[in-house]
């Protein structure tokens, strides 16, 4: 497939707020290759976004809280705001990336219930083993 368009780009950046250019066209184009599973475009350009955002996420985990003084910041908030932006795009990134080759499907096993039976008598009419 092709590489994204510039209007593409201008999109895909203003779409997860690349304003300080977190990624290079270069690496915005990789992402979008890596996705070329995606039946359609847009599946592939959310794809790409979601993988653009795990990135972020992956880099934001080294974040770390700290106090100096009357300063404080909370780097976690940051990793949460990601988190919760990628649970969106998890299931684009899978269809994309894995289409329809799923390679183990889940099951469960359920036990059948029980047939009910009547119990075998003789000639008298009684069960065996009772008196």
């Amino acid at each position: 497939m092709a590489d994204m368009t510039a209007t593409q780009l201008t999109d895909f950046r203003a779409d997860i707020a690349d304003t300080n250019s977190a990624f290079t066209d270069a690496e915005l184009q990789r992402l979008w290759t890596r996705c070329d599973g995606a039946s359609t475009d847009y599946q592939r350009f959310e794809a790409s976004k979601g993988l653009a955002i795990r990135q972020l996420l992956h880099d934001a985990a080294k974040f770390n809280d700290y106090a100096a003084g009357e300063t404080e910041e909370k780097k976690a908030v940051i990793f949460d705001h990601y988190k919760k932006l990628y649970d969106g795009y998890y299931a684009p990134i899978v269809d994309a990336l894995f289409g329809n080759k799923k390679q183990f499907v889940w099951a469960q096993m359920r036990a059948h219930p029980h047939q009910t039976r009547t119990e075998p008598t003789d000639d008298n009419g009684t069960t065996e083993g009772s008196l």
